[in-house]
């Protein structure tokens, strides 16, 4: 059992660190110093912040320079910008923990986040993975409706750990059930053994990442909030969902699991794959009215080599007068049945 610690919460490692903290930077300084902030606050101590600034500019790199001092944290620096998937991978290598957690520039943890993480996945000796439970957040810090807890609540309401036969047919009924990077934690040795994320993609690559771990591996997912999510326009996650690559990448990865010799068995396994595909021809249906007929057409290619145009049209169609509703009533879309 992991024991928190009182005091000072910064203190000079005497040991190897247990857990590597890894905070990708690219540029937006706003919401940064509340995100160290909450590593220093922790009520664990024997960590390592790493903070890894893709090219940023300037005024980020002297925001980041006033933390070199700090015996716990480590600065690096590329010298132009890789992109948020290959920089993760880059940094794991410099990684001294057991165990690595994600914390994402423009969120930021509770106080008892190390302690309760560490504590759930070394309880847990057969998952080397947690997906966390998280809080959402607005730019002033007003809590917002909590979409994650309204998803989880489809498949747990406590923690609890899922073999592979349970987590698979998850990650194509629910789609990425992580939906954010931060809090999520993992044992170092599942980058040996399964890789780092997808070197070529810059949107759904944590989700094709957790379907390679969940293939042979158990995982938690947790009930414990341990983070704030900010939700803002600019946040990568909002940009993601009007972005054709995050479109083209998120067919490959249905593509990808409609093919699993575990999840294709499962009768209601194309049902579900269509109910992610029809949110992006709806994308595409937009795009066409926007006048962006080229973009459009060639998501509509994409999405027939997925699922097919008129299966996917049709779920469309099934869905829209729930789309409209719930559009009104600023509501989550429903996951299928």
């Amino acid at each position: 059992m992991i024991n928190e610690s009182s005091g000072n919460k910064l203190t000079i490692p005497t040991e190897c660190p247990l857990i590597s903290v890894v905070l990708p930077i690219y540029n937006r300084t706003q919401y940064l110093g509340k995100a160290i902030s909450s590593v220093i606050e922790q009520t664990y101590t024997n960590w390592e912040l790493l903070l890894a600034d893709d090219g940023s500019n300037i005024d980020t790199t002297l925001f980041i320079n006033q933390f070199t001092n700090f015996p716990n944290i480590k600065v690096y620096r590329n010298s132009k910008n890789i992109g948020l998937f290959p920089n993760l991978n880059q940094i794991f290598s410099y990684c001294q923990g057991t165990y690595i957690i994600l914390l994402c520039s423009d969120d930021y943890f509770l106080p008892e986040a190390l302690c309760s993480s560490l504590n759930e996945i070394q309880n847990n000796p057969d998952a080397l993975l947690l997906i966390p439970f998280t809080k959402n957040i607005d730019q002033n810090d007003n809590p917002l409706a909590n979409t994650k807890e309204y998803y989880y609540n489809f498949f747990t309401k406590e923690t609890r750990i899922f073999t592979p036969l349970e987590s698979l047919p998850l990650l194509l009924k629910y789609g990425s059930i992580n939906g954010n990077l931060t809090g999520m934690i993992f044992h170092k040795n599942l980058i040996t053994e399964v890789g780092g994320f997808h070197q070529e993609w810059k949107h759904c690559a944590d989700w094709e990442w957790i379907y390679r771990v969940a293939k042979s591996r158990a995982i938690i997912i947790s009930r414990n909030p341990t983070a704030m999510i900010r939700v803002h326009q600019d946040q990568l996650s909002v940009e993601n969902g009007k972005n054709l690559s995050a479109s083209l990448e998120g067919g490959e990865c249905v593509k990808m699991l409609l093919n699993d010799p575990i999840i294709s068995t499962h009768p209601n396994a194309f049902s579900w794959a269509t109910h992610i595909m029809q949110h992006h021809l709806w994308h595409a249906f937009k795009l066409g009215i926007k006048g962006n007929w080229r973009t459009a057409f060639y998501l509509v290619r994409a999405i027939d080599r997925t699922t097919g145009v008129l299966p996917t049209l049709w779920k469309m169609m099934y869905l829209l007068p729930t789309r409209v509703i719930l559009k009104f009533q600023n509501k989550p879309f429903p996951p299928p049945q």
